[in-house]
């Protein structure tokens, strides 16, 4: 389903939209709801047990594992490890090929081989540091991370070694950030206010990245997020049931 379709099913769905009853919506506002349909698909279907309406976990069936399935990328290996203090290792998470959103599996390539990388709470790195049961191995193939940010707010990995191996880089299966959709024909908001790279009057439709089985999804959420702008109860309850039974 390309950019275009996608309006098209959107205006269909949302119902007497473009009519007497119901006012037009430009085709700027149609993109910003589908790139936020997009961001909210992404989400839910990532968090797996959590307190949204639609509780889907990711890759729990097939169904799952095809609906982001073209946004993974499986394995990419980082060379670009610094050494942050004694022991604690740096991976900058914009040296990747791809615009990161969620890590999904990490592994790192070290003196003592393949090692496997397990998250830490930051409020727990201490205790698992010391306890002889979780810290760092390189018998048990064991090394710890935590997620934060480096001085610049980019987005960083910190993988703590324990002293027992040396990391020379890291492998990881993350889930990458998609392009936003863009109908065309217009300057987006970013354009205007400075952004040379953003989407302008020159630049070519861009479609959506996620798979086709996930179309008809963002098409559903963008057409629940305009009833529940336009606070139309009525057709944001539909459209949430449809939601709850097919997905």
């Amino acid at each position: 389903m390309n950019i275009q379709r996608m309006h098209s099913e959107v205006k269909l769905r949302y119902n007497k939209l473009n009519s007497n009853n119901k006012p037009d919506l430009p085709k700027q506002f149609i993109d910003d709801y589908l790139n936020n349909a997009q961001d909210e698909f992404i989400r839910i279907c990532y968090a797996g047990n959590n307190t949204k309406k639609f509780k889907i976990g990711f890759e729990v069936t097939q169904q799952r594992i095809d609906l982001l399935s073209s946004i993974v990328i499986p394995e990419e290996t980082v060379s670009s490890v610094s050494l942050f203090k004694p022991n604690v290792y740096k991976i900058e998470l914009n040296d990747l090929t791809h615009p990161y959103r969620h890590l999904i599996r990490l592994y790192a390539n070290t003196s003592c081989g393949k090692i496997e990388c397990i998250p830490v709470k930051h409020e727990d790195i201490d205790p698992y540091l010391r306890n002889e049961n979780t810290k760092p191995s390189a018998i048990w193939r064991r090394c710890l991370y935590v997620v934060a940010s480096d001085g610049s707010n980019n987005p960083c990995l910190y993988l703590y070694t324990g002293g027992e191996f040396t990391i020379t880089s890291v492998t990881l299966s993350y889930i990458k950030e998609p392009k936003k959709v863009f109908f065309g024909g217009y300057n987006t908001l970013e354009f205007i206010n400075g952004d040379a790279t953003a989407p302008s009057t020159v630049t070519p439709a861009i479609n959506t990245e996620l798979p086709q089985t996930s179309h008809d999804f963002i098409v559903d959420i963008a057409v629940q997020l305009i009833s529940r702008s336009l606070e139309d109860i009525n057709q944001l309850q539909i459209t949430e049931d449809k939601i709850t039974r097919t997905i």
